[in-house]
Parts: C-alpha cells; sequence; structure tokens
C-alpha cells in the first residue's frame, strides 16, 4: 500500500481467514473462509452473502454502527431463521485471524485472532488470541496497524460517490484518516490537555509548599 502522505510503502495487514458463526446470513454454523495474501476477489450472486462477508469483517474489528453494518439494532446481526431456513442463533460471533510475522500489531505472535461476539440483548465481548480484553485494547492494537473501525479500509458501495465528490479541504482530511495521522493528532491534542491540567495541578502545589514553608518560617 502506498501512504498517501510520504509516497514511501507501507505494510499492509494480511487477513488469514474469518470464521463466523451466527451472523446475519451465514446460519447458526461455523463458516470459515480463507483468504490468500495479494488481490481477492469475492464473487456471487445476489443474496450469496459478499456484502454481509464485509460487514462480518467491520464487526470484527470493532464498528459501533449497526446501521453501517446494515441492521437496525446489534440484534439483527445474529442469524433468525426465516421460514424454517434453519436453527436461529442466540449470539453472532466473528474470529479475525491477522498475519502478524512482520510485529506490525503489537502483540508478539505470528498470527493474531481477534474475537467479538455479541448475544441477543446486545451485550459484547472481545478477545485477543483466546483472552478476554476491552474494545479500547483491541481498537488501539488495530491503529498501531493502520486500520480504525470507523476509517477507509473498506468503502461501502454506496459511500464512494460519497468520496468522489468531497471537496479538497475533506480529502485532504480522508488521506490523513488513511495515513493513520487524524488519530495521532486526536491523541496529542488529549496529551496536552492532560499536560496543562498536570501543569495547573503543580502550580497549586507549589503554592501550596510556599504558604508552608513562609508560615513554618515566621
Amino acid at each position: 500500500m502506498i501512504s498517501p502522505c510520504s509516497g514511501r510503502v507501507v505494510a499492509t495487514v494480511h487477513i488469514k481467514k474469518i470464521v463466523i458463526r451466527g451472523f446475519k446470513s451465514f446460519g447458526n454454523r461455523k463458516v470459515t473462509v480463507n483468504f490468500s495474501k495479494g488481490f481477492v476477489v469475492v464473487v456471487g450472486p445476489n443474496g450469496s452473502g459478499k456484502s454481509n462477508l464485509l460487514d462480518a469483517i467491520r464487526f470484527g474489528i470493532g464498528m459501533l454502527s449497526a446501521k453501517s453494518m446494515r441492521a437496525g439494532s446489534f440484534s439483527d446481526l445474529i442469524f433468525y431463521s426465516k421460514g424454517g431456513g434453519g436453527k436461529a442463533a442466540k449470539y453472532a460471533t466473528v474470529s479475525l485471524y491477522l498475519d502478524n510475522v512482520d510485529r506490525r500489531i503489537p502483540v508478539d505472535a505470528d498470527t493474531v485472532v481477534i474475537t467479538r461476539q455479541i448475544d441477543l440483548d446486545g451485550k459484547g465481548v472481545y478477545r485477543l488470541n483466546g483472552r478476554v480484553v476491552s474494545r479500547s485494547q483491541i481498537v488501539d492494537l488495530l491503529e498501531a496497524a493502520g486500520i480504525s473501525p470507523d476509517g477507509y479500509n473498506m468503502i461501502p458501495q454506496g459511500e464512494i460517490l460519497e468520496v468522489i465528490r468531497k471537496g479538497p479541504v475533506e480529502i485532504r482530511r480522508l488521506f490523513e484518516d488513511i495515513a493513520g495521522i487524524a488519530s495521532f493528532d486526536e491523541k496529542k491534542e488529549k496529551a496536552q490537555k492532560e499536560l496543562e491540567v498536570a501543569e495547573q495541578n503543580l502550580r497549586e502545589n507549589l503554592a501550596q509548599v510556599r504558604e508552608v514553608q513562609s508560615i513554618v518560617e515566621r
């Protein structure tokens, strides 16, 4: 992948496979899809699950908008049997197996497995290589590899024209999002605010110390 800011070649993260159960049209059974390295094309007739496969990836990396995955609510992502087409699922699980030989994701493992599960009540859990973690931990790890659930790693068909119609300023912001600059700017701004608070606390503490010293010296 070419970085839009520096023009240098940067490594991309390869999804080795995705394991799905109870998610949308995939049914209440385990479905495994393997991906080879390089350019991958997913083909099939209408209604075969091509878009749902992309939704599963978006779900797996932490997407919080059910609408962005073409669902009214998170419970709508769980397979529901229509017309007796299989047993309805009680939960949906997606596991992404990511190639991490180059340690682009800051985890000491050649393969990073990110799993997300959600039940009918909308309660979810994230796992990293089998260990329960928070969503923020998953998002931080993926951002280190240039992956964001709200970014432009995947552009739905309906948003392509919207991207084309963006103005120069919006296009620049788009490139910054893709390059990961925007997330660093947000972290920088947060760190600056925390530094300002720390400096204010330090000034107040120093003032208290001087006040105590003046009392002791009397």
